[in-house]
């Protein structure tokens, strides 16, 4: 299955909240926490590679969607709008970025591999940008070989957000990945996000920390502000 997320953050036990789509097939999980100044929506996918093979990821998402009612919807139909859906209410609330990476099961551009429409379509409508891009290196290729050499890529990374800052994108090298008909090669993202460093600090504490204090050096005009306060 696709969409699993493995975080490892000293802060995440009080400010994560884990959701995922209501298909229950795994084929998409999101994770959402809060670092520094940055509300950080990160999302795992796998869109389904297309199949009519009995058991297969792709025929238990479309039974799903017969059991409700959206019988002329395929897979790709349902996750991509479900993710419009999930990151735009998410980008409603200031200092919101989002990150998105999975097996997409498409090339980014325009090609004659992959099961689904190039990834650069989604991320048009999502306003995300491809990691490579926004680097201005080359993508990563991640599958269909020829000699031995990747010629296209079907894994990718997306963001939007102006506060995460992309670093480094690069592909596992490894030689069992090189010689290998799997997909699914080892992508990683670096990324600086403002305030990241800061411990989490409790609500309740924050309430406690914003509640204005009076001292021997405030002015009286000030002193008359904090106890109309």
């Amino acid at each position: 299955m696709g969409g699993q997320l493995f975080i490892k953050a000293s802060r995440l036990r009080k400010s994560a909240n884990f959701t995922k789509d209501p298909s229950g097939t795994g084929i998409c999980s999101s994770l959402q926490l809060t670092v520094g100044i940055t509300d950080l929506l990160i999302i795992g996918v796998y869109f389904p590679a297309l199949t009519d093979m009995e058991g297969s990821l792709a025929t238990k998402v479309q039974r799903y969607l017969q059991t409700t009612h959206q019988a002329h919807a395929t897979a790709y139909d349902y996750l991509s709008h479900y993710l419009h859906k999930l990151i735009d209410r998410h980008h409603k609330v200031k200092h919101s970025t989002s990150l998105i990476g999975g097996d997409f099961n498409a090339t980014w551009d325009a090609s004659t591999h992959g099961y689904h429409p190039p990834v650069s379509f989604l991320g048009a409508q999502l306003r995300m940008r491809h990691a490579a891009d926004t680097l201005d290196q080359p993508h990563a290729p991640t599958f269909f070989r020829t000699q031995n050499e990747g010629i296209s890529e079907i894994d990718h990374i997306l963001h939007r957000g102006s506060l995460l800052q992309p670093r480094s994108y690069t592909c596992c090298d490894d030689p069992h990945w090189r010689h290998t008909e799997a997909d699914h090669r080892p992508l990683l993202l670096t990324a600086h996000i403002p305030g990241w460093d800061k411990p989490y600090i409790a609500r309740q504490q924050r309430v406690l920390r914003n509640v204005p204090r009076i001292t021997q050096c405030d002015s009286r005009h000030k002193i008359q502000l904090y106890e109309k306060y």
